[in-house]
């Protein structure tokens, strides 16, 4: 599995986070549309969390 933020590839989905492009594979489109993505900016870095939008662990 590969998230990546890099220039554009015809086998990847592009899509964007607060302004941010940012590219998946393909087969992982069900899983990105059931996902919370934020960019996250802290003490100990940045960058993309994921967590599901269904709740629980």
């Amino acid at each position: 599995m590969s998230m990546a933020l890099e220039e554009p590839d015809d086998n990847l989905v592009s899509a964007e986070c607060q302004g941010i492009p940012f590219q998946y594979e393909k087969p992982l489109q069900s899983f990105v549309e059931d996902t919370k993505i934020d960019y996250v900016k802290t003490f100990w870095g940045e960058g993309l969390t994921m967590r599901s939008n269904g709740g629980g662990c």
